[in-house]
């Protein structure tokens, strides 16, 4: 895959394993984000190289595409630009800055349909609609005390039907967050497997603090498009869009228990799911958020549910859109496929290459994955695979 802007000996660029539908591998481009930089400044060579290597129609066009599937009358754009504006407001002036910079440099490539404001409200469509597949697995036993490796895997799958039709690859990066004013051999701070004018982080991992990624909580509405409006509402109302807080504590926290915390209590604008991997044994954990704090706290080690072996026995967390506690919808059996799979792998043998395998399987992958990564905190490592449809 090019480098837009960081050039990288230690990402992997290895294909992944062919999935069980079809879709071909590819490796994310690879960009750097400077955060000692203007946040205005951040963005601006990534997406100005993504214009120059595609086009404007190859680059941003299926999200242009996107937007006006969501907001197809322009008597409705003063509405959702006042909505994008106080969305603005709210991100703080650092990732309103960042936002700013992106909607200035698409304007000056002459795509001049993304202000401002509707930059940041894509930023919050996550609100709106997805399903993923997410779990985190204690290693620590696949390796002798000392040896280096990843004592914990963090595997992670976003299904987005939204965008599962639409090819985002060209504008798909694996972002690494730097500071500039570091050593050239530091590593990077956090990276983002994210899309240019996504600020907010979905999947990501702090370099030997903690891997996160985000699942939508299934609301088991009859009035799912009513929900969907009141994320957006509570967002624009001061709750912070669950992946622009997720970009701030990958920024700012250092540890897996700070993490956790941070995580557990902010009050946020959607129900959803954060699922977070640290570096040492037994620190993985499914966080399940209602708006203003966590309705659980599910911990590696503890049951998987009321009926689930003792606790201690337990060494995975995983999960897809559906609280733990109850069952899954009969249409959607990810949960189950997953949980069989790793049951069958063992503790022994999990390791970044077999959450891959998982991954892709029969009844995990499926037809709405955009991309697939396997994290290890530890090593500050995101293998990753954008899938490309035939």
């Amino acid at each position: 895959a090019p480098n837009y802007v960081f050039r990288s000996s230690d990402a992997s660029d290895v294909p992944w394993p062919k999935p069980s539908v079809p879709a071909e591998f590819s490796a994310p481009v690879k960009a750097t984000i400077d955060l000692s930089l203007p946040p205005e400044q951040r963005w601006v060579e990534a997406v100005r190289e993504a214009v120059k290597a595609h086009g404007p129609d190859g680059s941003f066009g299926p999200v242009i595409e996107y937007f006006h599937k969501v907001v197809p009358k322009q008597s409705m754009y003063p509405l959702v630009d006042a909505f994008g504006q106080r969305l603005l407001h709210e991100m703080g002036t650092e990732l309103a800055g960042e936002i700013q910079g992106v909607a200035s440099e698409l304007k000056r490539q002459g795509i001049s349909d993304f202000s401002a404001p509707r930059v940041a409200l894509l930023n919050a469509v996550y609100e709106l609609q997805a399903s993923c597949t997410s779990f985190v697995a204690d290693s620590s036993s696949s390796f002798e005390a000392g040896e280096s490796g990843c004592p914990v895997v963090h595997g992670r799958n976003l299904d987005w039907g939204a965008f599962g039709t639409l090819d985002l690859s060209n504008v798909t990066v694996l972002a690494k967050f730097v500071d500039g004013n570091a050593s050239s051999n530091s590593p990077p701070l956090f990276q983002s497997l994210t899309w240019l004018g996504y600020v907010g982080v979905l999947t990501g991992v702090r370099t030997n603090g903690f891997s996160a990624s985000i699942d939508l909580r299934d609301s088991s509405s009859k009035h799912e498009e009513l929900v969907r409006l009141a994320n957006i509402l509570y967002a624009s109302a001061g709750a912070q869009p669950t992946a622009i807080y997720l970009r701030k504590v990958l920024q700012y926290s250092t540890s897996y228990s700070e993490a956790v915390d941070k995580l557990s209590s902010h009050p946020i604008a959607a129900r959803v799911y954060y699922i977070v991997g640290g570096i040492g044994a037994g620190e993985g954990a499914v966080i399940t958020r209602d708006r203003l704090k966590s309705a659980d706290v599910w911990e590696i080690g503890q049951p998987r549910n009321s009926s689930s072996v003792a606790k201690g026995e337990e060494w995975y967390v995983l999960q897809t859109n559906y609280d733990r506690w109850g069952p899954a919808p009969d249409r959607d059996d990810r949960r189950d496929v997953a949980d069989g799979l790793l049951d069958k792998m063992t503790e022994s043998n999990v390791n970044v290459q077999t959450a891959r395998d998982v991954l892709v399987a029969k009844g995990v992958f499926v037809h709405a994955t955009v991309y697939s990564t396997a994290m290890c905190a530890a090593q500050g490592l995101m293998d990753s695979s954008v899938w490309q449809r035939k």
